[in-house]
């Protein structure tokens, strides 16, 4: 599974090659399971969260990757 439980994404965008993903979670952990998740992902490199703040209870974040595929 891609994207961890606690993870609610607002935002899923794909433009010249590049993958981004926004949304919110319970904590910076789990953002980072994202990406990790991300990165294992066939024709996806260079997985990183851009971003990444707490705003209220939640963590705001915003995660990039290239695709390699064509």
């Amino acid at each position: 599974r891609s994207v961890p439980q606690d993870i609610s994404l607002s935002e899923i965008s794909i433009a010249d090659g590049e993958l981004i993903c926004k949304g919110t979670s319970s904590d910076y952990l789990v953002v980072a399971e994202f990406v990790s998740n991300i990165e294992k992902q066939q024709d996806i490199t260079g997985a990183r969260c851009a971003m990444a703040e707490t705003k209220g209870p939640v963590v705001s974040f915003e995660v990039q990757a290239h695709i390699t595929r064509e």
